[in-house]
Protein backbone atom coordinates (compact mmCIF):
# COMPACT_ATOMS: atom_id res chain seq x y z
CA UNK A 1 0.00 0.00 0.00
CA UNK A 2 3.04 2.40 1.03
CA UNK A 3 4.30 1.18 -2.53
CA UNK A 4 1.07 2.52 -4.75
CA UNK A 5 0.81 5.82 -2.53
CA UNK A 6 4.76 6.35 -3.96
CA UNK A 7 4.53 5.50 -7.17
CA UNK A 8 1.01 8.12 -7.45
CA UNK A 9 2.70 10.74 -5.56
CA UNK A 10 5.53 10.18 -8.35
CA UNK A 11 3.43 10.40 -11.11
CA UNK A 12 1.67 13.33 -10.31
CA UNK A 13 5.04 15.68 -9.71
CA UNK A 14 6.03 14.45 -13.67
CA UNK A 15 3.17 16.14 -14.84
CA UNK A 16 3.02 19.33 -13.10
CA UNK A 17 6.94 19.29 -13.86
CA UNK A 18 5.77 18.99 -18.08
CA UNK A 19 2.98 21.79 -17.56
CA UNK A 20 5.25 24.13 -15.85
CA UNK A 21 7.81 23.66 -19.24
CA UNK A 22 4.78 23.87 -21.43
CA UNK A 23 3.98 27.10 -19.44
CA UNK A 24 7.44 28.74 -19.68
CA UNK A 25 7.57 27.88 -23.38
CA UNK A 26 4.65 30.25 -24.21
CA UNK A 27 6.23 32.84 -22.09
CA UNK A 28 9.52 32.80 -24.00
CA UNK A 29 7.21 33.63 -27.48
CA UNK A 30 4.31 35.38 -26.12
CA UNK A 31 4.46 39.45 -26.62
CA UNK A 32 4.98 41.79 -23.41
CA UNK A 33 4.40 45.09 -23.32
CA UNK A 34 7.91 46.95 -22.04
CA UNK A 35 10.05 47.80 -24.53
CA UNK A 36 13.37 47.00 -23.10
CA UNK A 37 12.04 42.78 -22.98
CA UNK A 38 11.24 43.07 -26.79
CA UNK A 39 14.12 41.66 -28.96
CA UNK A 40 14.57 44.64 -31.30
CA UNK A 41 15.06 48.04 -30.43
CA UNK A 42 14.04 51.42 -33.04
CA UNK A 43 14.71 54.50 -32.92
CA UNK A 44 13.05 57.50 -34.81
CA UNK A 45 15.40 60.94 -36.26
CA UNK A 46 13.23 63.20 -37.97
CA UNK A 47 15.99 65.87 -38.87
CA UNK A 48 15.54 69.29 -39.81
CA UNK A 49 14.01 71.53 -41.59
CA UNK A 50 10.54 70.18 -41.66
CA UNK A 51 8.59 70.56 -44.70
CA UNK A 52 4.79 70.65 -44.68
CA UNK A 53 4.34 67.96 -47.77
CA UNK A 54 4.31 64.34 -46.46
CA UNK A 55 7.10 63.56 -49.29
CA UNK A 56 9.59 66.06 -47.84
CA UNK A 57 10.54 63.43 -45.38
CA UNK A 58 11.70 60.43 -48.10
CA UNK A 59 12.41 62.26 -50.77
CA UNK A 60 15.79 65.14 -52.11
CA UNK A 61 19.50 64.03 -51.73
CA UNK A 62 19.37 64.87 -48.12
CA UNK A 63 18.28 62.00 -45.07
CA UNK A 64 14.94 63.69 -43.12
CA UNK A 65 13.62 60.22 -41.60
CA UNK A 66 15.93 58.02 -40.18
CA UNK A 67 15.28 54.87 -38.77
CA UNK A 68 17.45 52.73 -36.66
CA UNK A 69 16.75 49.24 -35.84
CA UNK A 70 19.39 46.53 -33.27
CA UNK A 71 18.40 43.15 -32.83
CA UNK A 72 18.92 42.28 -29.25
CA UNK A 73 18.51 38.79 -29.08
CA UNK A 74 21.51 36.49 -29.16
CA UNK A 75 19.70 33.15 -29.58
CA UNK A 76 18.25 34.48 -32.96
CA UNK A 77 21.44 35.16 -34.87
CA UNK A 78 19.18 36.66 -37.93
CA UNK A 79 15.62 37.60 -37.49
CA UNK A 80 13.24 38.37 -40.71
CA UNK A 81 11.07 41.38 -39.89
CA UNK A 82 8.77 44.23 -41.39
CA UNK A 83 7.93 47.60 -40.05
CA UNK A 84 4.14 49.00 -39.26
CA UNK A 85 4.14 53.29 -39.83
CA UNK A 86 1.91 55.39 -37.96
CA UNK A 87 2.02 59.26 -38.42
CA UNK A 88 -0.47 61.31 -36.22
CA UNK A 89 -1.24 65.04 -35.71
CA UNK A 90 -2.05 66.81 -32.80
CA UNK A 91 -5.19 68.41 -34.90
CA UNK A 92 -6.83 64.44 -35.16
CA UNK A 93 -4.81 63.81 -38.23
CA UNK A 94 -3.59 60.01 -38.51
CA UNK A 95 -1.87 57.90 -41.21
CA UNK A 96 -1.24 54.56 -40.85
CA UNK A 97 0.45 51.88 -43.69
CA UNK A 98 -1.68 49.14 -44.35
CA UNK A 99 -0.72 45.74 -42.59
CA UNK A 100 -2.18 43.41 -45.64
CA UNK A 101 0.70 45.24 -47.98
CA UNK A 102 3.91 43.11 -48.49
CA UNK A 103 5.93 45.82 -47.38
CA UNK A 104 9.99 44.64 -48.28
CA UNK A 105 11.96 42.28 -45.60
CA UNK A 106 14.51 43.05 -43.60
CA UNK A 107 17.31 40.80 -41.75
CA UNK A 108 18.43 41.76 -38.92
CA UNK A 109 21.65 40.33 -37.80
CA UNK A 110 22.32 40.24 -34.32
CA UNK A 111 24.51 43.23 -32.22
CA UNK A 112 24.26 44.62 -36.23
CA UNK A 113 22.57 48.26 -36.40
CA UNK A 114 20.33 48.64 -39.37
CA UNK A 115 19.75 51.66 -41.27
CA UNK A 116 16.41 52.99 -43.25
CA UNK A 117 16.74 56.00 -44.71
CA UNK A 118 14.48 57.37 -47.70
CA UNK A 119 14.81 55.34 -50.15
CA UNK A 120 14.06 52.44 -47.88
CA UNK A 121 11.16 54.11 -46.13
CA UNK A 122 9.28 55.60 -49.27
CA UNK A 123 7.02 52.71 -50.08
CA UNK A 124 5.60 52.72 -46.40
CA UNK A 125 4.60 56.63 -47.56
CA UNK A 126 2.57 55.60 -50.98
CA UNK A 127 -0.54 57.07 -50.61
CA UNK A 128 -1.80 52.79 -52.24
CA UNK A 129 0.16 52.04 -49.11
CA UNK A 130 -2.02 53.96 -46.33
CA UNK A 131 -5.44 54.88 -44.77
CA UNK A 132 -5.61 58.28 -43.85
CA UNK A 133 -7.89 59.52 -41.66
CA UNK A 134 -8.38 63.58 -41.88
CA UNK A 135 -7.83 65.50 -44.92
CA UNK A 136 -4.54 65.68 -46.84
CA UNK A 137 -4.78 67.82 -49.45
CA UNK A 138 -1.71 67.36 -52.19
CA UNK A 139 0.02 65.93 -49.74
CA UNK A 140 -0.05 68.60 -47.17
CA UNK A 141 0.48 67.97 -43.12
CA UNK A 142 -1.57 69.96 -41.20
CA UNK A 143 -0.10 72.78 -38.72
CA UNK A 144 0.97 70.87 -35.12
CA UNK A 145 2.54 68.73 -33.35
CA UNK A 146 3.28 65.43 -35.81
CA UNK A 147 4.72 62.22 -34.88
CA UNK A 148 6.15 59.70 -36.66
CA UNK A 149 6.04 56.41 -34.95
CA UNK A 150 7.14 52.73 -36.51
CA UNK A 151 7.30 49.02 -35.25
CA UNK A 152 9.08 45.64 -36.01
CA UNK A 153 7.05 43.03 -36.42
CA UNK A 154 7.87 39.18 -37.37
CA UNK A 155 8.07 39.51 -41.15
CA UNK A 156 5.80 35.73 -41.66
CA UNK A 157 3.59 35.94 -38.41
CA UNK A 158 2.57 40.04 -37.84
CA UNK A 159 4.08 39.38 -34.33
CA UNK A 160 5.60 41.94 -32.46
CA UNK A 161 8.79 42.69 -31.71
CA UNK A 162 9.44 46.23 -30.62
CA UNK A 163 7.27 48.82 -29.20
CA UNK A 164 6.36 51.81 -31.64
CA UNK A 165 9.06 54.56 -31.64
CA UNK A 166 8.56 58.25 -32.39
CA UNK A 167 10.31 61.18 -33.50
CA UNK A 168 8.25 64.54 -33.08
CA UNK A 169 8.25 67.52 -34.70
CA UNK A 170 6.48 70.91 -34.82
CA UNK A 171 4.71 71.08 -38.58
CA UNK A 172 4.36 75.26 -39.50
CA UNK A 173 2.89 76.43 -42.25
CA UNK A 174 4.55 79.82 -43.78
CA UNK A 175 3.17 82.64 -45.32
CA UNK A 176 4.33 84.19 -48.25
CA UNK A 177 5.83 87.10 -48.39
CA UNK A 178 3.75 90.62 -48.82
CA UNK A 179 4.85 93.21 -52.15
CA UNK A 180 5.20 96.83 -50.88
CA UNK A 181 6.69 98.53 -53.52
CA UNK A 182 5.20 99.57 -56.46
CA UNK A 183 2.17 99.71 -54.51
CA UNK A 184 -0.80 98.39 -56.30
CA UNK A 185 -1.89 99.87 -59.62
CA UNK A 186 0.81 102.51 -59.26
CA UNK A 187 1.78 105.08 -62.36
CA UNK A 188 5.42 104.60 -61.87
CA UNK A 189 7.84 107.49 -62.81
CA UNK A 190 9.59 106.92 -66.22
CA UNK A 191 13.70 107.46 -66.07
CA UNK A 192 16.49 107.30 -68.49
CA UNK A 193 18.17 105.65 -67.37
CA UNK A 194 15.72 103.21 -66.28
CA UNK A 195 14.94 102.56 -62.79
CA UNK A 196 12.47 101.08 -60.62
CA UNK A 197 12.04 99.65 -57.39
CA UNK A 198 10.94 96.46 -56.01
CA UNK A 199 10.28 95.47 -52.36
CA UNK A 200 8.39 92.92 -50.02
CA UNK A 201 8.05 91.92 -46.93
CA UNK A 202 8.85 88.51 -45.19
CA UNK A 203 6.13 86.95 -43.32
CA UNK A 204 8.25 84.25 -41.83
CA UNK A 205 10.98 83.77 -39.01
CA UNK A 206 13.74 81.07 -38.38
CA UNK A 207 14.32 80.48 -42.02
CA UNK A 208 18.07 80.96 -42.74
CA UNK A 209 18.06 79.95 -46.38
CA UNK A 210 15.48 81.62 -48.03
CA UNK A 211 15.29 82.55 -51.51
CA UNK A 212 13.47 84.49 -53.82
CA UNK A 213 12.21 83.94 -56.98
CA UNK A 214 11.38 87.35 -58.47
CA UNK A 215 9.30 87.02 -61.91
CA UNK A 216 8.19 90.60 -64.26
CA UNK A 217 5.49 89.67 -67.17
CA UNK A 218 4.23 92.23 -69.71
CA UNK A 219 0.05 91.67 -69.43
CA UNK A 220 -2.25 91.87 -72.40
CA UNK A 221 -4.03 95.22 -72.74
CA UNK A 222 -7.68 93.07 -73.24
CA UNK A 223 -9.98 93.49 -70.35
CA UNK A 224 -8.69 90.72 -68.96
CA UNK A 225 -8.33 91.04 -64.85
CA UNK A 226 -4.50 91.15 -64.27
CA UNK A 227 -4.79 88.07 -61.65
CA UNK A 228 -6.00 86.27 -64.53
CA UNK A 229 -3.75 87.69 -67.47
CA UNK A 230 -0.92 87.28 -65.74
CA UNK A 231 -0.65 83.30 -66.40
CA UNK A 232 -0.30 84.28 -70.02
CA UNK A 233 1.45 87.38 -69.73
CA UNK A 234 4.88 87.46 -71.69
CA UNK A 235 7.51 86.97 -69.21
CA UNK A 236 10.32 89.73 -69.38
CA UNK A 237 12.02 89.20 -66.17
CA UNK A 238 12.82 86.01 -63.41
CA UNK A 239 16.02 86.01 -61.25
CA UNK A 240 16.23 84.27 -57.78
CA UNK A 241 17.79 86.29 -54.87
CA UNK A 242 18.15 86.51 -51.34
CA UNK A 243 17.13 90.05 -50.20
CA UNK A 244 13.90 91.41 -50.05
CA UNK A 245 14.19 94.16 -52.35
CA UNK A 246 15.31 94.52 -56.13
CA UNK A 247 16.73 97.54 -58.44
CA UNK A 248 15.42 96.73 -61.66
CA UNK A 249 17.92 99.11 -63.67
CA UNK A 250 18.69 100.03 -67.28
CA UNK A 251 21.17 96.10 -67.00
CA UNK A 252 17.26 94.54 -67.20
CA UNK A 253 15.24 94.50 -70.55
CA UNK A 254 13.81 98.13 -71.30
CA UNK A 255 10.34 98.60 -70.12
CA UNK A 256 7.91 100.42 -72.26
CA UNK A 257 5.84 103.74 -70.50
CA UNK A 258 2.26 103.42 -70.88
CA UNK A 259 2.01 99.41 -70.74
CA UNK A 260 0.61 97.55 -68.08
CA UNK A 261 3.23 95.27 -66.02
CA UNK A 262 2.92 92.80 -63.55
CA UNK A 263 5.03 90.95 -61.28
CA UNK A 264 5.06 88.13 -58.60
CA UNK A 265 7.47 86.95 -55.73
CA UNK A 266 8.09 83.00 -54.54
CA UNK A 267 9.63 82.39 -51.26
CA UNK A 268 11.45 79.28 -51.58
CA UNK A 269 12.95 77.54 -48.36
CA UNK A 270 15.91 75.42 -49.27
CA UNK A 271 18.08 72.89 -47.66
CA UNK A 272 21.34 72.49 -49.73
CA UNK A 273 20.11 71.95 -53.01
CA UNK A 274 17.31 70.72 -52.38
CA UNK A 275 13.79 72.48 -51.97
CA UNK A 276 11.66 72.06 -48.84
CA UNK A 277 8.05 72.96 -48.45
CA UNK A 278 7.64 75.34 -45.99
CA UNK A 279 4.96 78.07 -47.34
CA UNK A 280 1.33 78.28 -48.06
CA UNK A 281 0.69 78.52 -51.88
CA UNK A 282 3.56 76.88 -52.67
CA UNK A 283 5.44 80.46 -51.23
CA UNK A 284 3.77 82.54 -53.68
CA UNK A 285 2.78 86.17 -53.21
CA UNK A 286 -0.44 87.93 -54.48
CA UNK A 287 -0.10 89.67 -58.43
CA UNK A 288 0.71 92.97 -58.24
CA UNK A 289 1.03 95.40 -61.41
CA UNK A 290 2.06 98.76 -61.93
CA UNK A 291 2.67 100.92 -65.11
CA UNK A 292 5.33 103.39 -66.01
CA UNK A 293 4.34 106.83 -66.17
CA UNK A 294 6.30 109.40 -68.70
CA UNK A 295 3.61 111.84 -69.04
CA UNK A 296 3.36 112.81 -65.63
CA UNK A 297 7.05 113.59 -63.73
CA UNK A 298 8.00 112.57 -60.21
CA UNK A 299 8.99 115.09 -57.68
CA UNK A 300 12.20 116.49 -58.55
CA UNK A 301 15.07 118.12 -56.13
CA UNK A 302 13.62 116.30 -53.00
CA UNK A 303 15.44 117.86 -50.33
CA UNK A 304 14.88 116.94 -46.34
CA UNK A 305 16.46 117.90 -43.42
CA UNK A 306 15.70 116.68 -39.57
CA UNK A 307 15.48 117.93 -36.48
CA UNK A 308 14.70 116.94 -32.96
CA UNK A 309 11.66 114.69 -33.85
CA UNK A 310 11.03 116.51 -37.12
CA UNK A 311 11.73 116.05 -40.89
CA UNK A 312 10.64 119.41 -43.05
CA UNK A 313 10.75 118.09 -47.03
CA UNK A 314 10.66 120.38 -49.59
CA UNK A 315 11.09 119.80 -53.41
CA UNK A 316 10.30 121.50 -56.91
CA UNK A 317 6.98 121.95 -57.84
CA UNK A 318 6.25 121.61 -62.12
CA UNK A 319 3.70 122.87 -64.13
CA UNK A 320 2.42 119.37 -64.43
CA UNK A 321 1.42 118.63 -60.93
CA UNK A 322 -1.90 119.34 -59.10
CA UNK A 323 -1.35 118.28 -55.68
CA UNK A 324 1.54 115.95 -53.85
CA UNK A 325 1.45 113.16 -51.40
CA UNK A 326 4.02 112.21 -48.88
CA UNK A 327 4.96 108.90 -47.74
CA UNK A 328 6.74 108.30 -45.02
CA UNK A 329 7.44 105.35 -42.11
CA UNK A 330 10.52 104.01 -39.93
CA UNK A 331 13.02 101.95 -41.28
CA UNK A 332 13.47 98.41 -40.32
CA UNK A 333 15.24 95.42 -41.42
CA UNK A 334 12.40 93.11 -41.95
CA UNK A 335 10.69 96.19 -42.92
CA UNK A 336 7.65 95.63 -40.20
CA UNK A 337 5.97 99.24 -40.87
CA UNK A 338 3.27 100.61 -43.16
CA UNK A 339 4.02 103.79 -44.87
CA UNK A 340 2.08 106.72 -43.48
CA UNK A 341 0.64 108.90 -46.04
CA UNK A 342 0.04 112.88 -45.77
CA UNK A 343 -1.96 114.86 -48.51
CA UNK A 344 -0.29 118.57 -49.16
CA UNK A 345 -1.23 121.28 -52.18
CA UNK A 346 2.21 122.97 -51.44
CA UNK A 347 5.64 121.84 -52.46
CA UNK A 348 6.93 121.29 -48.86
CA UNK A 349 5.76 119.92 -45.44
CA UNK A 350 7.17 119.25 -42.04
CA UNK A 351 6.88 116.00 -41.04
CA UNK A 352 6.13 115.87 -36.65
CA UNK A 353 6.03 113.86 -33.50
CA UNK A 354 8.41 111.18 -35.12
CA UNK A 355 10.81 109.29 -32.51
CA UNK A 356 14.62 110.78 -31.88
CA UNK A 357 17.49 108.62 -33.09
CA UNK A 358 14.83 106.98 -35.39
CA UNK A 359 15.82 106.28 -38.99
CA UNK A 360 13.16 107.41 -42.04
CA UNK A 361 12.52 106.57 -45.22
CA UNK A 362 10.22 108.92 -47.31
CA UNK A 363 9.36 109.47 -50.56
CA UNK A 364 7.03 112.43 -52.32
CA UNK A 365 4.39 111.59 -54.82
CA UNK A 366 2.84 113.62 -57.52
CA UNK A 367 -0.42 114.12 -58.93
CA UNK A 368 -1.50 115.28 -62.67
CA UNK A 369 -4.14 114.06 -64.82
CA UNK A 370 -4.70 110.64 -63.97
CA UNK A 371 -5.16 110.36 -60.12
CA UNK A 372 -2.77 108.10 -59.26
CA UNK A 373 0.87 109.56 -58.18
CA UNK A 374 4.02 109.09 -59.35
CA UNK A 375 6.84 108.84 -56.61
CA UNK A 376 10.16 110.01 -56.21
CA UNK A 377 12.78 107.01 -55.31
CA UNK A 378 12.75 106.66 -52.24
CA UNK A 379 15.38 108.02 -49.27
CA UNK A 380 15.98 107.75 -45.73
CA UNK A 381 16.82 110.82 -43.33
CA UNK A 382 17.81 109.62 -39.19
CA UNK A 383 16.90 112.00 -36.56
CA UNK A 384 19.12 113.81 -33.78
CA UNK A 385 18.65 111.32 -30.80
CA UNK A 386 19.19 115.35 -28.40
CA UNK A 387 17.16 117.99 -28.46
CA UNK A 388 20.30 120.46 -29.44
CA UNK A 389 17.90 123.50 -30.41
CA UNK A 390 16.20 123.00 -26.38
CA UNK A 391 19.87 122.67 -24.83
CA UNK A 392 20.86 126.02 -27.01
CA UNK A 393 18.15 128.08 -26.46
CA UNK A 394 17.31 127.27 -22.85
CA UNK A 395 15.67 130.15 -21.45
CA UNK A 396 15.00 132.01 -24.56
CA UNK A 397 11.57 132.33 -26.20
CA UNK A 398 11.36 130.53 -29.57
CA UNK A 399 11.43 132.92 -32.77
CA UNK A 400 8.10 132.65 -34.46
CA UNK A 401 8.10 133.75 -38.09
CA UNK A 402 4.43 134.42 -38.60
CA UNK A 403 5.48 136.41 -42.52
CA UNK A 404 2.48 134.05 -44.00
CA UNK A 405 -1.02 135.92 -42.59
CA UNK A 406 -2.62 133.51 -45.39
CA UNK A 407 -5.63 131.82 -42.57
CA UNK A 408 -6.43 128.01 -43.86
CA UNK A 409 -9.85 127.48 -45.13
CA UNK A 410 -10.11 124.21 -43.66
CA UNK A 411 -8.69 121.80 -40.22
CA UNK A 412 -9.02 118.04 -40.53
CA UNK A 413 -8.54 115.81 -37.41
CA UNK A 414 -4.96 113.93 -37.80
CA UNK A 415 -3.37 117.25 -38.91
CA UNK A 416 -0.70 118.70 -37.18
CA UNK A 417 -0.63 122.45 -36.46
CA UNK A 418 2.24 124.40 -34.78
CA UNK A 419 1.75 126.67 -31.69
CA UNK A 420 4.26 128.77 -29.58
CA UNK A 421 6.69 128.46 -32.13
CA UNK A 422 7.72 125.06 -32.15
CA UNK A 423 5.47 122.64 -30.15
CA UNK A 424 3.58 120.52 -32.75
CA UNK A 425 -0.40 119.49 -32.01
CA UNK A 426 -2.22 116.37 -33.35
CA UNK A 427 -5.66 117.44 -34.11
CA UNK A 428 -8.09 115.30 -32.12
CA UNK A 429 -11.51 117.33 -32.24
CA UNK A 430 -11.95 120.56 -34.89
CA UNK A 431 -15.11 123.00 -36.07
CA UNK A 432 -14.88 125.86 -37.99
CA UNK A 433 -15.93 129.03 -36.18
CA UNK A 434 -15.78 131.50 -39.26
CA UNK A 435 -13.86 133.80 -40.52
CA UNK A 436 -11.01 131.22 -40.30
CA UNK A 437 -11.41 131.10 -36.25
CA UNK A 438 -11.42 127.05 -35.07
CA UNK A 439 -12.46 125.22 -31.95
CA UNK A 440 -11.38 121.45 -30.85
CA UNK A 441 -9.01 119.61 -28.78
CA UNK A 442 -5.81 118.04 -29.73
CA UNK A 443 -2.05 116.65 -28.19
CA UNK A 444 1.16 118.16 -27.80
CA UNK A 445 4.28 116.40 -27.10
CA UNK A 446 6.79 117.67 -23.80
CA UNK A 447 10.29 116.71 -25.15
CA UNK A 448 11.77 117.21 -21.49
CA UNK A 449 8.45 115.40 -19.96
CA UNK A 450 8.54 112.50 -22.65
CA UNK A 451 4.71 113.08 -22.19
CA UNK A 452 2.04 113.96 -24.49
CA UNK A 453 -0.35 116.80 -23.10
CA UNK A 454 -4.06 117.06 -23.78
CA UNK A 455 -5.15 120.69 -24.82
CA UNK A 456 -8.16 122.36 -25.98
CA UNK A 457 -9.05 125.77 -27.52
CA UNK A 458 -12.28 127.48 -28.31
CA UNK A 459 -10.66 130.63 -30.49
CA UNK A 460 -7.66 129.48 -32.78
CA UNK A 461 -6.18 130.88 -36.20
CA UNK A 462 -3.89 129.27 -38.34
CA UNK A 463 -2.20 129.96 -41.40
CA UNK A 464 -1.05 127.98 -44.56
CA UNK A 465 1.85 127.23 -43.11
CA UNK A 466 0.04 125.30 -39.99
CA UNK A 467 1.23 127.55 -38.14
CA UNK A 468 -0.69 129.60 -35.58
CA UNK A 469 -1.50 133.30 -35.68
CA UNK A 470 -3.98 134.14 -33.01
CA UNK A 471 -6.12 132.38 -30.35
CA UNK A 472 -4.77 130.29 -26.96
CA UNK A 473 -4.66 126.78 -26.43
CA UNK A 474 -5.42 125.52 -22.90
CA UNK A 475 -4.62 122.34 -21.09
CA UNK A 476 -6.83 120.12 -19.52
CA UNK A 477 -6.33 116.79 -18.11
CA UNK A 478 -8.02 113.52 -18.51
CA UNK A 479 -7.09 110.92 -15.62
CA UNK A 480 -8.44 108.02 -17.74
CA UNK A 481 -6.19 108.75 -20.67
CA UNK A 482 -3.23 106.45 -20.89
CA UNK A 483 0.43 108.17 -21.45
CA UNK A 484 -1.10 111.70 -20.97
CA UNK A 485 0.68 114.16 -18.07
CA UNK A 486 -1.29 116.43 -15.70
CA UNK A 487 0.52 119.43 -15.85
CA UNK A 488 -1.17 120.40 -12.32
CA UNK A 489 0.61 117.48 -10.60
CA UNK A 490 4.01 118.47 -11.55
CA UNK A 491 3.94 122.07 -9.65
CA UNK A 492 0.50 123.03 -7.88
CA UNK A 493 0.10 126.39 -6.44
CA UNK A 494 4.22 126.83 -6.00
CA UNK A 495 4.19 123.39 -3.77
CA UNK A 496 7.55 121.40 -3.94
CA UNK A 497 7.75 118.50 -5.85
CA UNK A 498 9.74 115.12 -5.82
CA UNK A 499 10.62 113.55 -8.93
CA UNK A 500 9.21 110.16 -8.75
CA UNK A 501 11.14 106.75 -9.90
CA UNK A 502 9.48 104.30 -11.87
CA UNK A 503 10.78 100.53 -11.56
CA UNK A 504 10.81 98.67 -14.56
CA UNK A 505 11.75 94.63 -14.47
CA UNK A 506 15.46 94.12 -16.56
CA UNK A 507 16.80 90.91 -18.24
CA UNK A 508 19.77 90.73 -19.65
CA UNK A 509 20.78 89.33 -23.63
CA UNK A 510 23.85 88.12 -24.59
CA UNK A 511 23.61 89.62 -28.30
CA UNK A 512 24.10 93.41 -29.93
CA UNK A 513 20.34 95.05 -31.02
CA UNK A 514 20.37 97.60 -33.37
CA UNK A 515 19.46 101.04 -32.92
CA UNK A 516 16.00 100.77 -34.37
CA UNK A 517 14.87 97.88 -32.16
CA UNK A 518 12.47 95.19 -33.64
CA UNK A 519 10.59 92.63 -31.16
CA UNK A 520 7.29 90.52 -31.41
CA UNK A 521 5.33 89.18 -29.15
CA UNK A 522 2.92 86.13 -28.88
CA UNK A 523 0.71 86.65 -26.39
CA UNK A 524 -0.53 82.69 -26.28
CA UNK A 525 2.93 81.43 -25.51
CA UNK A 526 3.64 84.61 -23.92
CA UNK A 527 6.96 84.27 -26.00
CA UNK A 528 8.77 87.80 -26.86
CA UNK A 529 11.90 87.51 -29.66
CA UNK A 530 14.35 90.06 -29.88
CA UNK A 531 16.53 90.72 -33.39
CA UNK A 532 19.97 91.16 -33.50
CA UNK A 533 22.00 93.41 -35.81
CA UNK A 534 22.04 90.63 -37.91
CA UNK A 535 17.94 90.03 -37.96
CA UNK A 536 18.03 86.52 -36.01
CA UNK A 537 15.84 86.18 -33.77
CA UNK A 538 16.11 85.35 -30.12
CA UNK A 539 13.66 84.35 -27.21
CA UNK A 540 13.52 86.12 -24.14
CA UNK A 541 12.55 85.18 -21.35
CA UNK A 542 10.00 87.87 -19.63
CA UNK A 543 9.21 87.66 -16.15
CA UNK A 544 6.02 85.92 -15.01
CA UNK A 545 3.69 87.62 -12.60
CA UNK A 546 0.25 85.75 -11.06
CA UNK A 547 -1.09 83.44 -13.63
CA UNK A 548 1.23 82.99 -15.62
CA UNK A 549 1.09 86.36 -17.46
CA UNK A 550 4.20 88.79 -18.73
CA UNK A 551 5.53 91.44 -17.02
CA UNK A 552 5.19 94.46 -18.84
CA UNK A 553 7.28 97.31 -19.64
CA UNK A 554 10.57 95.90 -19.02
CA UNK A 555 14.21 96.37 -20.52
CA UNK A 556 15.94 94.44 -22.26
CA UNK A 557 20.03 95.61 -21.90
CA UNK A 558 22.08 94.04 -24.82
CA UNK A 559 25.78 92.70 -25.00
CA UNK A 560 26.92 96.16 -25.58
CA UNK A 561 25.27 97.67 -22.73
CA UNK A 562 22.56 99.92 -24.43
CA UNK A 563 19.21 99.57 -22.46
CA UNK A 564 15.48 99.14 -24.44
CA UNK A 565 12.50 99.05 -23.18
CA UNK A 566 9.72 96.78 -24.33
CA UNK A 567 6.09 97.25 -23.54
CA UNK A 568 2.64 96.10 -25.19
CA UNK A 569 1.78 98.51 -27.28
CA UNK A 570 -1.59 100.21 -27.36
CA UNK A 571 -4.87 99.49 -29.83
CA UNK A 572 -4.94 102.45 -31.60
CA UNK A 573 -0.90 102.55 -32.23
CA UNK A 574 -0.37 100.06 -34.31
CA UNK A 575 2.42 101.49 -35.79
CA UNK A 576 4.21 101.00 -32.87
CA UNK A 577 4.10 97.77 -31.93
CA UNK A 578 7.67 97.02 -31.59
CA UNK A 579 10.39 97.72 -29.44
CA UNK A 580 11.21 101.14 -28.24
CA UNK A 581 14.77 102.28 -28.29
CA UNK A 582 15.04 103.86 -25.24
CA UNK A 583 18.73 104.28 -24.64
Amino acid sequence: MKRNDEIKITTVYRKWKYILLFILSLVCYLPVHSQSSYPVHATVQVLPPYGIYLNDYVSGSRDRLIVTLLNRDMNRPVLEVRLQMQIRNSNGFQIQSRNEIPFPVLSLESGIPLRLTSGDLQPYFAPENTTVQGNLHEGRLPSGMTEFSFRVVEAHTGLPLSGFSTGRVWVEIKKPPLQNLPLQGEQTAWREPQHIRFQWQPQHQGLANTLYEFVLKELPDNGVAPQSAFAYGQEIFRTEIRQTTLNYTHLEPLLTPGRRYGWQVRAISKDGIDEVGMFENHGYSEIRWFEPNENCPPPAAVIAQSSYRKISLRWQALPAHSTYTVEYRPKSARELYAWTSIPTPQSEISLTGLRPGWTYEYRVGSFCTTGKAVYSPVAEITLSPDNESLAANCGMAPTVDLSNQNPIDNLNIGDVVTIGGDFPMTLTQVSPQGNGWFSGKGWITMPWLSANVLVKFNRLRVNSDYKQMDGEVETETDPNASQIADLNKLDYGGDKTTPGKIIFTETKVDFVIPPVAEAEYNPEKEELLVYDVNGQAHAVQIPQKGEGKSVFPVIVTDKAGNKYKVELPDEEDTAQNDADNTP
